[in-house]
């Protein structure tokens, strides 16, 4: 272990002991049972946790009549997902300024796969797993993560899914159905779900099926090429399913066979991308299939305490297909058909241990400790075929020789351990310290195919190593009031594109060249919280600072000076470690009840963020947004108004990002009404956009782009849909 590793380690011992000192208090009242602190993690939130932590059950699936993950978020100010209207669609989560592959995204417990996206025809998402098969997501904002890991610079995402007993919930049997239609993007929905069981063994079984089209936008310029505002026309089928087995032989023991699996179809007619003289039409077909096969133990009562051993196997991959008809000359030898191919894929094999342990010493103690390791598998894939007027065929697509690798197969290998402590010395103090070390290995298998890229540079290994300490406290006040900080710091190592990548458009002029020479990115975040909580609700008040070092970021070259520039074209770019980014910013949020059967909810996130030596602005932070929700109750009736707003983007704080535009502030009113007709079912409608408005988000500007020409032009395609409306039935047997 490295001197400075070993100094986190022994001064975050010598912290932990501080607390120590709260024995001499006396007994106070206990705002908060310490048995909430206590209890077991497994798919619960710790309202009281040291970080921000939001969670979004299956119930506020329905009740909000979420579709995708961008539904999701739709309430959570600071958390956005981008979308890519004119063809790819849902990419991954923003969180506090931070997105793609910087926020860790899981599900139960496994890390799921990455973000990648080249040219104007290749770019393979997050959105891997349908929201229907979820039990709960939690959204943990901030930066450094003991117990999860690596890659959580911004935060984590966590996908839990559900249980059979959490369905069974004492019983024999469950069936429900669930339908949704929204008219947004005429999409239906239907769910089915059974389980079955006792208490020795016990399944369950979920169907998804959703069909859509487009979603729809406010603009009005229909036709052909960039200036259409309309969106463009979409067909979307899915399929989800979720299986699990459990087997509780006998008392102490429980096993589960688990598999979660997602298949997407998408045909989308590009009609903004037909470009006069170049192209007269482009269809495109997107798929995604993803699947993940878990076995996981559980060994209770040990003189360890609770051991959780899980094996797990991750499949993902992203197949798409464009195909542009072009405008023949006259000459036979003119281009009549472009058919582009990519593909992405990552497998994962790997394991998690993790032992959760209670003690008394000096207070009462749950120490939380463990290891993972993992191995993926990575590879992707750019073909194509030119077929001219005279019918001849040819495996180059303009100045692209294909098939062409655009970085090698890759191997990456993860191995951790770690420890975190919540220590109790009395009713009014938590302290929460914990650990991490984490090894990290990247081994490039170059092939034929990538050594046959003419852009291709010799493939670079890569081993890290780091420690990762994280301290937090709370401090019960009174009287329902609480004082909660935390320091933590986080850790990611060099993305395998950025060390490896080999990249040319010589008509474009421009390549992206490698960088060996990446250092890992880390972060240290300082967080402090203000919270009350009582018998009528509950508010929070959140301010952090967050400090990135060597901040990977893609520059361009000062040619030819540069020894790193390229002599095949004029610019080159390549990924280099930026020496310091600082995002700041406060968050709020409250949920209280009012008179009988009256309550309201809301949120507010307001950031910040600089390149600590240029001043430059983090670009990707979203304007001050926030929510406010007004909830009647009566009976088995529910109705609720809320109004989600955003500040405009500021030209200072977009300086350098190149975006179509700068999208103005909005204030948007949504309305819904439930009625829970029987135990468990319920008839929702819901109304969207109420007043019609036009208005943007910023996550979803997308950057000005030469060779992604429908960038260029056409704002009010990156609209949000004016008003519409879903109805949703849920009903259990």
């Amino acid at each position: 272990m490295a001197p400075m590793a070993r100094l986190r380690v022994r001064l975050l011992g010598a912290l932990l002991a501080l607390p120590a000192l709260a024995q001499a208090q006396s007994q106070a009242e206990v705002e908060l049972p310490s048995v909430q602190v206590l209890s077991d993690r497994e798919g619960t939130e710790q309202e009281f946790d040291t970080a921000h932590t939001t969670r979004v059950t299956a119930q506020d699936i329905t009740d909000k009549q979420v579709r995708n993950i961008k539904d999701l978020v739709r309430y959570e100010p600071g958390v956005s997902v981008t979308n890519r209207p004119s063809r790819f669609g849902l990419s991954g989560f923003n969180i506090r300024g931070l997105e793609d592959n910087r926020i860790l995204m899981q599900i139960d417990g496994v890390r799921m796969p990455d973000t990648f996206v080249i040219g104007g025809f290749s770019n393979a998402s997050r959105d891997m797993v349908d929201v229907e098969l979820l039990q709960a997501i939690e959204i943990e904002r901030g930066t450094g993560s003991a117990r999860r890991g690596s890659d959580a610079l911004g935060g984590t995402v966590s996908y839990v899914t559900p249980r059979p007993e959490d369905l069974l919930r004492g019983g024999s049997r469950h069936l429900s159905l669930k339908s949704l239609y929204q008219s947004a993007d005429e999409q239906a929905v239907g769910v089915a779900t059974g389980a079955v069981g006792n208490d020795i063994a016990s399944i369950l079984v979920r169907g998804v099926r959703r069909s859509g089209q487009e979603t729809e936008t406010k603009g009005e310029v229909g036709g052909l090429g960039i200036r259409r505002t309309i969106a463009n026309p979409q067909a979307q089928d899915v399929d989800a399913a979720l299986l699990k087995f459990a087997l509780t032989p006998f008392a102490g023991y429980r096993a589960e066979v688990g598999l979660v699996k997602t298949d997407r179809d998408v045909h989308t007619h590009v009609l903004s991308g037909v470009v006069g003289g170049l192209a007269r039409d482009m269809n495109t077909w997107d798929r995604t299939r993803y699947e993940k096969w878990s076995f996981d133990q559980r060994f209770s009562g040990l003189a360890l305490g609770t051991l959780d051993l899980t094996l797990f196997r991750q499949d993902s991959n992203t197949a798409q297909y464009t195909r542009q008809d072009r405008r023949p000359t006259a000459s036979p030898f003119s281009e009549a058909l472009y058919q582009r191919y990519f593909d992405f894929s990552q497998d994962t094999v790997g394991a998690r241990l993790d032992i959760a342990s209670r003690f008394d010493a000096l207070g009462h103690h749950r120490l939380d400790w463990g290891a993972e390791w993992s191995l993926t598998k990575t590879l992707q894939l750019r073909d194509g075929y030119t077929t001219r007027r005279n019918g001849t065929t040819t495996r180059s697509v303009t100045v692209d020789d294909f098939p062409t690798r655009d970085m090698p197969p890759s191997d990456t290998r993860r191995g951790a351990l770690f420890a975190q402590n919540e220590w109790h010395p009395s009713e009014a103090f938590t302290v929460i310290a914990g650990v991490r070390y984490e090894n990290y290995r990247l081994t490039p298998r170059p092939d034929a195919i990538y050594l046959a890229n003419t852009a291709a540079a010799p493939a670079t290994g890569a081993a890290f190593r780091n420690v990762s300490p994280k301290l937090g406290a709370i401090w019960r006040l009174g009287a329902g009031y609480a004082l909660a900080g935390q320091y933590a710091e986080g850790f990611r190592p060099p993305p395998y594109d950025d060390v490896n990548i080999g990249f040319a458009n010589l008509v474009g002029g421009y390549t992206a060249v490698p960088n060996p020479a990446l250092k890992a990115e880390t972060s240290r975040g300082v967080e402090l919280s203000l919270r009350h909580l009582d018998s009528k609700g509950s508010w929070a008040l959140t301010a952090f600072d967050n400090r990135y070092r060597d901040f990977i970021e893609t520059i361009q070259l000062d040619c030819p000076g540069d020894p790193s520039c390229s002599a095949l074209v004029p610019l080159t770019f390549q990924s280099q470690n930026t020496p310091k980014v600082r995002i700041y910013g406060v968050e709020a949020r409250i949920s209280r009840d009012l008179a009988r059967g009256w309550a309201v909810r809301g949120a507010f996130s307001y950031a910040r963020g600089r390149n600590v030596d240029t001043r430059q602005p983090v670009y990707s932070i979203n304007p001050a947004s926030g929510m406010l929700g007004l909830i009647h109750t009566r009976g088995k009736f529910r109705g609720e108004v809320s109004t989600s707003f955003a500040t405009a983007k500021r030209a200072e704080d977009a300086q350098g990002s190149n975006r179509q535009f700068l999208p103005r502030g909005y204030s948007v009113v949504d309305l819904r009404l439930g009625w829970k007709f029987a135990k468990d079912s319920q008839l929702a409608f819901g109304v969207y956009n109420v007043f019609d408005r036009l208005y943007y988000h910023w996550a979803d500007v997308p950057v000005a782009d030469i060779h992604i020409p429908d960038s260029q032009a056409g704002p009010q395609r990156y609209s949000q849909p004016g008003r519409n409306f879903a109805l949703t039935l849920t009903y259990a047997f």
